[in-house]
């Protein structure tokens, strides 16, 4: 007598083999370890998780949330791929593979600075891993909360008083060439000093390595940003009031 098999390992089977065969055909060996991570710690935490849904759902969803916290879809980095493309593979649907890898990576937490669903030679992790967050809730660089004081006894006031919003545009430039995960990093430090009735707006990237930062804030948060949170590797040129102009 054939002993029937436990469908849920049965789709846990199929769904890591169609896991394993998407990542060798179109992405690397790294990233189908950290794919097949993922799937045993869903796996681990619940071991008839994959009852429901169907193995293709599951699969593009599985590799979307792994290379949404790696920059899968930026095309500076190697190897390349958008969530058109993994759906159009699976014959799934892009807003399903969206909910179901969002679910995800709040499931087991995956972000930039959980380095166990990152990828190492991609450079997130040095970039990231070199943050931390201070006693008031900001994100910098680990190695300027001592360094970054003002210079020559220069006294920078941070109490804004009675400052009033505007809208800003904050001119940078970088050193060298940066990686949009650089840019990234510098638009996740400005967004963690705005209050709520602040709001960051846009970056443009401009030629000779410029960035435009637009909000609406405080401009004592700009003062903020530059002497105790910009990444070394950029320097604020300029600063515009576009409520004056």
């Amino acid at each position: 007598m054939t002993k029937e098999i436990n469908p849920s390992l049965k789709k846990q089977t199929n769904t890591r083999q169609l896991v394993s065969d998407y990542c060798k055909k179109h992405l690397n060996e790294e990233y189908r370890k950290l794919c097949l991570i993922l799937l045993n710690d869903i796996c681990d935490s619940d071991e008839d998780f994959f009852k429901r849904g169907k193995e293709n759902i599951w699969a593009a969803s599985i590799i979307w949330a792994i290379g949404s916290v790696n920059f899968l879809s930026d095309k500076t980095f190697e190897p390349y791929a958008t969530l058109s493309e993994i759906c159009n593979y699976f014959d799934t649907k892009t807003s399903t593979v969206g909910q179901k890898a969002g679910k995800l990576r709040d499931m087991f937490d995956m972000n930039y600075f959980n380095d166990r669903y990152q990828r190492e030679e991609s450079g997130i992790a040095d970039i990231f891993g070199k943050l931390l967050m201070t006693d008031e809730g900001f994100i910098i660089p680990a190695n300027w909360q001592e360094s970054n004081d003002p210079e020559d006894g220069e006294i920078i006031d941070d109490e804004e008083g009675e400052e009033l919003p505007g809208y800003y545009t904050i001119i940078l430039t970088a050193t060298n060439a940066y990686k949009r995960a650089e840019i990234f990093q510098l638009e996740y430090v400005f967004k963690s000093l705005l209050e709520k009735d602040e709001k960051f707006q846009h970056s443009e990237f401009l030629p000779d390595r410029k960035i435009h930062i637009n909000f609406y804030g405080r401009p004592g948060k700009i003062r903020k940003f530059e002497y105790h949170h910009l990444p070394g590797k950029f320097t604020i040129l300029d600063v515009i009031d576009q409520s004056e102009t």
